[in-house]
């Protein structure tokens, strides 16, 4: 069976509340013609479809219009929910979707119902958090499906002791134990999938991810993914990457977008996986969509507006970072903004004489508006302008 492995995709998401709805319909053309080119059986999405429990209407649009166009040509998708969808919401559409090959998979507990999805493919069996599904071309798998597994979404069938040492133990070992569970329904003669949102211990963040573990214990080891996998595909971290550390296949597809500038300087792609007697040969396609994010550190206004100059027509976004010994006014600002709209992100970087913070104090013991213009000082330089004073006590009242 091949299988073309993406996730991460965060429909409706912007970079400093500016649009990536023109770069996120780029992804869906470009997906849709990679699993065209590839000639793959089914599409699997490792879940965060969208950016927020409640996504703006052409980000839903945006969505089924992918599904749509993924199994108009006649292949099978399979989605699961992540940390950022709610689980109702992203399969709500669900038995319209059955007509079409999709299968969409809520919580660790969802059952996929059996029958024939669409002519496309058809659910054999299946039971919680698995099922067995054959494409129309013949081929058949074993999917152990496990969306994002709070601790809320998975109560009942994992039991805590008191204390977060404990937790974690608890967390990995029944993880562990589900996961096993769930593979035991693999088989000797279909290709065996394990599709999950989890965050493995040993994995390579980015910033652009939130806040991910449960109480910040719930972070996996690489021992939790069972050994009998043939392929493991995973979600949730936004740099595209195998797992070395587990004992089957296992990969993280990335988003398809860089959503954050620590992201800036590599590549996004999907994985294009065809698996044959238990062998899976992984294959990345890297994406052209996007504009790429790049960071750049300059020496001063006038620098600063050469660079604005040189690259005002470049396919990016881009974070400036000015070394300055004062700050920045809002006219430099405007000036810059107004010379390359691609900066979306200007920050100072003053070096000032004295700007040394040469006292630790506890900032209860300060009163507030003490603890900001100390901080200013320290970020810019200089002591607080009025007008920044006058804003700043406004905002406190509020």
């Amino acid at each position: 069976m091949k299988i073309l492995h993406t996730s991460d995709w965060h429909f409706g998401r912007n970079i400093e509340n500016i649009s990536r709805e023109a770069e996120q319909i780029d992804f869906v053309n470009e997906l849709c013609g990679i699993a065209s080119e590839e000639n793959v059986d089914v599409v699997v999405v490792a879940g965060d479809i969208f950016d927020t429990f409640n996504p703006p209407i052409w980000a839903e649009r945006l969505y089924y219009e992918a599904l749509k166009r993924l199994s108009d040509d006649g292949r099978g998708v399979i989605v699961i929910s992540g940390n950022h969808d709610t689980p109702q919401g992203l399969c709500s559409a669900g038995k319209i979707a059955v007509n079409s090959g999709v299968i969409m998979s809520a919580y660790p507990s969802t059952v996929v119902e059996t029958g024939n999805y669409g002519g496309i493919l058809k659910v054999i069996d299946s039971g919680e958090g698995w099922f067995k599904i054959e494409t129309k071309n013949g081929e058949k798998a074993v999917i152990a499906s496990l969306p994002y597994p709070s601790e809320s979404r998975i109560a009942n069938v994992i039991e805590y002791s008191e204390g977060e040492d404990n937790i974690k133990k608890d967390y990995n070992a029944r993880l562990k134990e589900l996961m096993e569970v769930l593979c035991t329904h693999f088989e000797p003669d279909t290709a065996n999938v394990l599709v999950s949102h989890i965050y493995i211990n040993g994995g390579k963040p980015s910033d652009s991810e939130r806040n991910f573990q449960l109480g910040g214990a719930y972070a996996v080891n690489s021992d939790t993914i069972p050994a009998q996998c043939d392929y493991v595909a995973l979600g949730h971290l936004h740099r595209p990457q195998k797992i070395s550390a587990c004992m089957s296949p296992t990969y993280y597809s990335g988003s398809p977008l860089a959503y954050s500038f620590s992201e800036a300087g590599y590549a996004k792609s999907v994985y294009v996986v065809d698996i044959e007697d238990h062998k899976a040969e992984v294959k990345a396609v890297e994406l052209k969509c996007g504009r790429a994010l790049v960071s750049v550190n300059v020496n001063g206004i006038d620098e600063a507006v050469k660079w604005c100059n040189e690259y005002a027509n470049e396919k990016i976004w881009a974070e400036l970072k000015i070394i300055t010994d004062a700050p920045i006014t809002t006219e430099q600002q405007k000036l810059i903004h107004d010379t390359c709209k691609a900066v979306v992100s200007i920050q100072p970087v003053v070096e000032a004489a004295g700007s040394v913070v040469s006292e630790v104090y506890q900032r209860k013991s300060k009163p507030l508006e003490e603890s900001f213009a100390d901080f200013y000082k320290l970020k810019m330089g200089a002591d607080v302008p009025e007008n920044i004073k006058q804003a700043f006590a406004e905002l406190r009242g509020e």
